[in-house]
């Protein structure tokens, strides 16, 4: 018997586990956790809807750029990749930001977009997701980071940060 515990040898990334089919299952377990352990709190309404929706396509689109890079996805990895992403249009062409985290993981995750049996990132075109990013209005691209960064907090302190493998806090 193997016992996954986080103050032993052995860890569970269960959101290996969860997007061996689809990165919209790992956004779902995520998005579904991260409430229960904030006990339900969430924006009301219509305008709530939005931004959780937006949060929701932001993190698919992280998750099927790390899958697509072979990349291990992590709450670590997804914060890491959000975070490292252009804020304008320009960026992308520099050599600076293409040396940081989310450029190298979209170099990659382009170059292995064709090969038989990966996940895709070219499901998603140049315009969904993190593409449309860099041209989204300061305020509007805060809020959706804003709602992201706090989902991932969950998983990212405390407690739950000692399950991921890896990681001893």
């Amino acid at each position: 018997m193997v016992v996954f515990d986080a103050e032993n040898l052995w860890r569970f990334n269960f959101l290996d586990y969860v997007g061996k089919g689809e990165a919209r299952n790992v956004v779902n377990v995520m998005m579904m956790i991260a409430e229960t352990l904030n006990r339900g709190e969430r924006g009301s309404g219509e305008d709530g809807d939005y931004w959780k929706a937006q949060c929701e396509r932001l993190l698919e689109t992280a998750v099927i750029a790390l899958q697509s890079a072979e990349e291990r996805v992590t709450p670590v990895n997804l914060h890491k990749f959000i975070m490292t992403a252009a804020t304008n249009s320009r960026q992308i062409a520099e050599p600076s930001w293409q040396a940081q985290y989310h450029g190298k993981v979209w170099k990659r995750a382009m170059r292995r977009a064709n090969l038989p049996g990966k996940p895709t990132i070219t499901r998603w075109p140049r315009t969904s997701g993190c593409w449309n990013f860099p041209g989204m209005a300061d305020r509007t691209r805060s809020s959706i980071l804003t709602y992201a960064t706090q989902i991932l907090h969950v998983f990212n302190t405390a407690y739950a940060r000692k399950w991921w493998p890896g990681k001893r806090t």
